[in-house]
């Protein structure tokens, strides 16, 4: 799923990206396009990124799980005057940092589903098909 953030980090709606093949159309149909999309998928998305960007608008890609994408469409990159930037995840002090956060405020993750480690396999076969919502967890017994 897509949220759509306006102004001030207001919601202005959501697009399914599971049931709308063309989420970065419905994206900028919504809400004239969006500043930023943070892609944590890969590079296969970033046609419809571009495609949900308002002009001058980035591409954050942190994402390397999709590999598998199609040529990049450059006129929609200098149509819309945008860039893509390549994310890194941090350092070690900002890990620390973060691990500190999340414990002071109880913060837990979404879980979308566990795996026994003695069928990890399935984990790594969940974690590339795609419609997850949350982690996969390996549980260690």
């Amino acid at each position: 799923m897509r949220g759509v953030a306006g102004r001030c980090g207001v919601a202005a709606g959501y697009v399914n990206s599971v049931t709308e093949q063309n989420w970065g159309d419905a994206v900028f149909a919504l809400s004239g396009g969006v500043d930023k999309v943070v892609d944590s998928v890969g590079v296969s998305i970033l046609s419809q990124a571009l495609a949900a960007l308002a002009p001058g608008g980035e591409v954050a890609t942190l994402g390397l799980f999709d590999a598998a994408g199609g040529p990049l469409d450059g006129y929609a990159l200098l149509g819309k005057q945008a860039r893509i930037r390549g994310v890194a995840v941090g350092s070690e002090a900002m890990h620390r940092d973060l691990v500190r956060h999340v414990e002071t405020h109880d913060i837990h993750p979404v879980i979308d589903r566990r795996i026994d480690f003695l069928d990890a396999p399935a984990a790594y076969t969940a974690q590339t098909s795609g419609g997850l919502f949350g982690k996969i967890v390996i549980e260690l017994d």
